[in-house]
């Protein structure tokens, strides 16, 4: 649990755009976006996600890649809700949509690498924020999503 945050907001609090904001949610578009400053692992974050009944970023935009990167602060690595950690490969968005080729993204230079066991996505700070695949047990900062799924 968040420090400040309810473990599991009420579901008539995820329609309450002040209720959101409130909690450090931004508005996007009826979607809300968070930038969580606590490092977890892929699996903690999502977790984290879950609990404010939303899930880890879906970037499949680069107008939302675009506005996630303008709400990072600090020069940190940021997990998002992309990971191939079921079938090697094949990426899947939090809300459970496939990444296919014809798709946005924002890989860093020779990313994703295929390096066995590194599956989970994060923009990665010293790429200005592209993606790349990492180990899903490295501890992170993360970005959630309500809405808009």
């Amino acid at each position: 649990m968040v420090e400040g945050v309810p473990e599991t907001f009420p579901r008539e609090c995820l329609d309450d755009k002040r209720t959101l904001s409130s909690f450090g949610y931004t508005e996007r578009e009826g979607t809300f976006y968070k930038v969580f400053k606590t490092r977890k692992d892929h699996t903690g974050a999502h977790q984290t996600c879950e609990a404010d009944g939303g899930h880890l970023a879906v970037v499949n935009t680069e107008p939302i890649n675009n506005f996630i990167v303008e709400l990072i602060s600090d020069p940190e690595d940021f997990w998002i809700g992309l990971s191939d950690k079921y079938t090697e490969g094949t990426f899947m968005w939090a809300d459970g949509t496939k990444l296919d080729g014809f798709d946005f993204t924002n890989w860093a230079p020779n990313e994703p690498n295929a390096q066995s066991g590194q599956n989970c996505v994060h923009m990665w700070s010293v790429y200005d924020y592209k993606w790349d695949d990492d180990y899903c047990y490295r501890q992170k900062y993360f970005i959630c999503q309500i809405g808009t799924y």
